[in-house]
């Protein structure tokens, strides 16, 4: 099965994780990738990320984000208490729309 999927949801690309205790990292990250890419060639503006099964993400996973997000306006919905905190010890709040 694959980790990360995206659907079109009102209009809008969402990319979700499909597995319980999800991780983001340099061992997925080609795949993750991939995901980002199909929203922004569909030319979405605007690109939701789904975290509710994340459970880790490093810093390449991050550093996608940041890539992404000079493509895209990226939406990050669902995220645990953990990830949140490190997207504030990165400072990295202000670059996207965490909930």
């Amino acid at each position: 099965m694959e980790l990360f999927k995206y659907k079109i949801q009102n209009k809008k690309f969402v990319v979700f994780i499909t597995e319980p205790d999800g991780e983001l990292d340099y061992s997925n990250l080609d795949k993750f990738s991939k995901v980002l890419k199909a929203g922004i060639k569909q030319e979405y503006k605007e690109i939701t990320v789904d975290f509710k099964n994340l459970i880790f993400i490093d810093s390449s996973g991050l550093g996608r984000l940041i890539a992404a997000s000079k493509d895209a306006k990226i939406n990050i919905i669902n995220c645990n208490d953990n990830i949140k905190k490190i997207f504030k010890m990165t400072n990295l709040m202000p670059f996207f729309n965490v909930k």
